[in-house]
């Protein structure tokens, strides 16, 4: 069937986390396929990766799926894939599905033991017009992991030889960058990786690029009946990873010229995630930057090393061995590769694999002399960075593998620029509560440690303090009264705006308040002046600075219409007075540029200050009937175009249904309430997610979640968001800066 005319599909991805299945998900959701994902530990990031993306991740079954894709580290007696099959449903390993793409796209397939992410990223920047599905993500969350071009005829896609299904594919172009003995616990023994390949290197019908003297690469191919061209791309032996790549990159790109391909070469390549990534500098005595790559091989880790000391400066490493078996296999390598390195080790991450006493951390330790031996410790809790023997500060500690080091390391960096941001206070004489409960600052009730908490009273202090975390990029969210919030991560600072003074004053109508002040309030007490225009407002929880960020309202009212102007800091911690006409108010979206302090609201008709109240009191009468009373954050979902959001719930069937102490409200299917009292943000997230399931089962219908999550707005803040108001010169730098040049993933 041609792709123009194609049907939809429904497909489930089963362990739609790991780096290669979530860009496969996003690139059938561009064919417009429904997607469902489960995931059983799914990264943060990801969760607002695929809701923005408007992929569903299941909390049950899902009712109709035509196929199932499942990732190579799901076991066979999975129960969402022993489902699958026991109601017939085709499944497919992820790499068993790609190679079924090769006959509808002209596939340029990247494969090899090392670089292969970075190399098929490096293409995508080139080929500009090709179909892409990357086996990772770029840094630039803006750049997508996956493109898909109805016309276009080819597609770059990154094949891992892990699964055992490389030899399934038969790819236009194949581009092998390297192959050493590695998942030989898949192949058994090295003769029969070198046999995968060789049946990849068969099946590709018009080139196979690979580095010229590469003997190992050369004997397999001589031992098969090779039909295409092979291009031999000129490598220096001891060259920098990068430039091996870019050899690569070059002969590839010289192939492609001959089927007229638009070729564009960047100045600077997009940088990916996880390789050689910048994650922030604490200012100690001096100035250290902190690194992180996903090398786990001894080849990898060589070439990072190698990256990092050719700068000439005192490096510390932490590695993160990742799986038992690989251990096993390179233990001397490991500890080689190390030797006369300061550097600290964790245990194995296992990937899963069952443990294996032989392939430990404490394997390659024993392979050190005593007096080189590294540090060894459980947990990056007990790191210090004055831990080697001369006690001197590194210029850069880079932390290296591929298993959860990187989010450790991110938690890591939080608490070390958390002590410091304490000694930043302290010296301004700046009040603030450590290890503080969230349960008082969110109308959820929801429980956890928020690690500080700064209530400045002043504006000045404001911007102090906002200068500092900008500066610095500390994660922070600002909180009015915590409705319409789910503190579901406490890796970032609290900002409490309680303690600055409130403000309330009127002039011929115009009225000035400030962002603290609660918005049921201000509605009486504009019904009290014979002001009209709050009527609508009524009842509606949390306070001006928050219903501006959300332009809080009805059908009938929003809270921008008889908006003048606010009072903002940025996050330069510059004051600004921005006019209602360049905030770019939509549906449940206002105001987003830095902290509000307070707001000028002009009203113009009059009438009778009892008539008005009435009105008011009949409108809170209306919402208290129709609204749970129960631990609740206002309205969950916002309303999809000509339908309700709480109807669609509850014609679903999900009123009353629990999940641990949380649970759809029974009164107003829109709510979710802490039940319990006990309630946890995972308790909630799973609702969200169930309801939006079976939404979408059964109306099609993906619900956009209003409630905010505290995961995003610290990320966002910290990165300071560019808001149209604002000079460039005002900018904020992101939380990574300017890839360098060399920026490469071994």
């Amino acid at each position: 069937m041609e792709e123009s005319t194609r049907m939809s599909e429904q497909f489930l991805l089963i362990g739609i986390g790991g780096m290669g299945m979530a860009p496969l998900a996003l690139y059938l959701h561009q064919q417009n396929h429904i997607i469902y994902g489960y995931d059983d530990a799914l990264p943060t990031f990801l969760e607002h990766f695929f809701e923005r993306q408007e992929i569903i991740i299941c909390e049950s079954f899902p009712e109709s799926i035509d196929s199932v894709i499942y990732s190579g580290a799901i076991r066979s007696d999975h129960p969402w894939l022993m489902e699958a099959k026991k109601r017939g449903i085709r499944t497919y390993l992820r790499g068993e599905f790609l190679a079924q793409l090769c006959p509808k796209k002209q596939m340029i397939a990247v494969a090899g033991s090392h670089g292969k992410t970075t190399v098929t990223g490096m293409l995508v920047d080139c080929l500009p017009d090709c179909d892409y599905i990357l086996g990772g993500f770029f840094q630039d969350e803006k750049k997508l992991p996956a493109k898909y071009i109805l016309e276009n005829k080819f597609l770059i896609c990154e094949v891992d030889e892990s699964d055992h299904t490389i030899e399934r594919f038969s790819p236009h172009i194949a581009v092998v960058l390297n192959l050493e003995d590695d998942h030989l616990v898949q192949y058994g023994r090295s003769e029969n990786l070198d046999l995968a390949f060789g049946k990849f290197f068969k099946n590709t019908r018009h080139a196979i690029v690979i580095p010229e003297g590469d003997r190992l690469l050369e004997n397999i191919i001589e031992k098969q009946n090779i039909t295409a061209d092979v291009v031999r791309a000129k490598v220096t032996p001891y060259a920098p990873a990068f430039e091996k790549n870019l050899s690569m990159l070059q002969s590839v790109l010289e192939k492609l010229k001959d089927n007229g391909h638009k070729i564009c070469i960047p100045f600077e390549f997009s940088p990916l995630f996880r390789r050689n990534q910048f994650l922030g500098t604490l200012y100690l005595e001096q100035p250290v930057e902190i690194w992180a790559d996903y090398a786990h091989h001894p080849t990898e880790i060589a070439q990072c090393i190698r990256h990092f000391e050719g700068e000439k400066q005192k490096i510390a490493f932490v590695f993160q061995p990742h799986r038992y078996t690989r251990t096993q296999q390179y233990v001397q390598d490991f500890a080689k590769v190390f030797a006369g390195k300061r550097c600290t080790f964790l245990p194995v991450y296992s990937a899963g694999e069952k443990f294996l006493a032989d392939g430990t951390t404490e394997m390659i330790l024993n392979h050190f002399s005593e007096n080189d031996r590294p540090n060894f410790i459980t947990s990056l809790n007990d790191f210090f960075i004055k831990n080697n023997s001369d006690n001197t500060l590194p210029n850069k500690i880079v932390f290296i593998g591929a298993g959860d080091i990187f989010f450790q390391a991110q938690i890591w960096v939080f608490k070390q620029q958390i002590q410091l941001l304490k000694n930043f206070l302290a010296t301004h004489e700046i009040p603030f509560s450590e290890n503080i409960s969230a349960k008082k600052y969110n109308t959820l009730h929801i429980d956890g440690t928020v690690p500080l908490i700064i209530e400045p009273e002043s504006a000045e202090t404001l911007a102090i303090i906002l200068q500092e975390l900008t500066g610095t990029k500390i994660p922070f969210f600002i909180i009015g009264r915590g409705s319409n919030l789910l503190v579901d991560d406490l890796c970032s600072v609290l900002i409490s705006l309680k303690k600055i003074s409130s403000i309330f004053t009127q002039n011929a109508g115009l009225v000035e308040v400030s962002a603290g002040f609660s918005l049921p309030i201000f509605c009486k007490q504009i019904a009290r002046l014979g002001l009209q225009g709050c009527e609508e407002l009524a009842g509606i929880p949390g306070t001006i600075g928050g219903a501006l960020h959300m332009n809080a309202g009805t059908a009938q009212q929003t809270i921008s219409d008889k908006l003048v102007s606010i009072d903002v800091v940025n996050f330069s911690g510059n004051r600004q007075v921005v006019d209602q006409s360049q905030i770019p108010f939509t549906y449940r979206r206002g105001f987003y540029g830095g902290v509000i302090l307070s707001a000028k609201f002009q009203f113009k008709e009059r009438e009778a200050p009892e008539i008005l109240l009435g009105k008011i009191h009949k409108k809170m009468l209306w919402r208290q009937e129709k609204q749970p009373k129960q631990p609740n954050a206002g309205s969950i979902f916002k309303n999809p175009q000509n339908s309700f959001a709480g109807m669609l719930i509850d014609q679903a069937g999900l009123k009353g249904i629990p999940i641990g102490g949380a649970k759809i409200s029974e009164k107003h299917a829109n709510f979710i309430i802490n039940a319990t009292g006990q309630a946890t943000a995972n308790d909630i997230k799973r609702l969200v997610n169930l309801a939006r399931q079976k939404v979408l089962e059964k109306y099609r219908v993906f619900l956009e979640r209003e409630i905010l999550f505290a995961s995003e707005l610290g990320l966002q803040l910290s990165r300071g968001a560019l808001p149209p108001w604002t000079s460039r010169k005002e900018v904020v730098v992101g939380l990574c800066p300017t890839p360098r040049k060399e920026s490469e993933t071994p």
